[in-house]
């Protein structure tokens, strides 16, 4: 015969491992997120390598060089699909569809020279566009990313 309150308890561990497997599956396109942003900042680096210290101007530049997933260059979290027929795309079509379909933006450093960024753990290089409800996420020139920090605004107080 079982207590009541041993199945208060088993309903409690199977209810906490649902909850816990949803706060899972919902924390894993950010998580995805900003792996895609580092591997882009991992491209841009070896682009830079290979072309004199300079940075890329588009993002049709990395593929299928440096990138050769489309994938990577979609915000997990937005749901969107890679082409079905990348495969058979010849790379100029490849970059052509990667830089109308990337969601992502380069900052104002793309192009510019690495060795000229003054602060490379402080300067966003990569960001993923403005949605509504999805917070923004930033890769920074040194390879480090991570979800904007909006500071509350506290409204000024009158003074007496």
């Amino acid at each position: 015969m079982i207590s009541q309150k041993n199945v208060w308890m088993w309903l409690l561990v199977v209810v906490s491992l649902v909850a816990a497997r949803t706060l899972a599956e919902v924390a894993e396109p950010e998580k995805r997120v900003l792996e895609h942003l580092r591997s882009i900042g991992q491209a841009c680096m070896m682009y830079a390598n290979d072309n004199r210290g300079f940075l890329p101007k588009t993002f049709g530049q990395l593929a299928p060089s440096y990138i050769a997933k489309p994938a990577i260059f979609l915000d997990p979290r937005l749901k969107s699909s890679p082409p079905a027929d990348w495969d058979t795309m010849t790379p100029a079509q490849q970059q052509d569809w990667i830089e109308k379909n990337c969601e992502f933006d380069f900052t104002e450093l793309a192009g510019r020279k690495i060795q000229k960024v003054e602060s490379v753990s402080t300067s966003p290089l990569v960001q993923s566009r403005d949605k509504e409800g999805v917070k923004k996420a930033i890769l920074y020139v040194d390879g480090h990313a991570e979800f904007e920090v909006k500071k509350p605004s506290i409204a000024p107080t009158s003074q007496p």
